[in-house]
């Protein structure tokens, strides 16, 4: 039995790539399985349909998207009111850190440009 003829694999894989689980390179590959392959192909309609079904079967109720969107205000208002928060240590230890390496590559610059002339 090839690789491919596995049902379980072609399963995960379809899924993986409905999902978005996969990375550009395996996606290509899946598309080009999808024209190879016909039970692959048919997998993909088959979680295509049980996906749309699940997502766009049923509606939501009444006061979802009013709660969304109060939560969203209150989200986005509390956000800009807050102040700023303090740069902890960890943050100054790395700006320290680059300053100092930015200093010693701009000697060692200047110290190689002296020693060539």
């Amino acid at each position: 039995m090839k690789r491919y003829d596995h049902p379980e694999l072609i399963e995960r894989l379809t899924a993986d790539y409905l999902t978005g689980g996969m990375n550009p390179a395996a996606r290509r590959r899946f598309e080009t399985l999808m024209q190879d392959r016909p039970a692959v192909l048919l997998a993909m309609q088959r979680w295509r349909r049980k996906l749309d079904d699940g997502l766009l079967g049923e509606d939501a109720p009444a006061g979802v998207w009013t709660a969304v969107q109060q939560r969203l205000a209150g989200a986005a208002s509390t956000a800009t009111a807050s102040a700023p928060a303090p740069r902890g240590w960890a943050k100054r230890t790395w700006q320290g850190l680059a300053l100092g390496m930015g200093v010693l590559a701009a000697s060692l610059l200047m110290s190689l440009v002296a020693v060539l002339q």
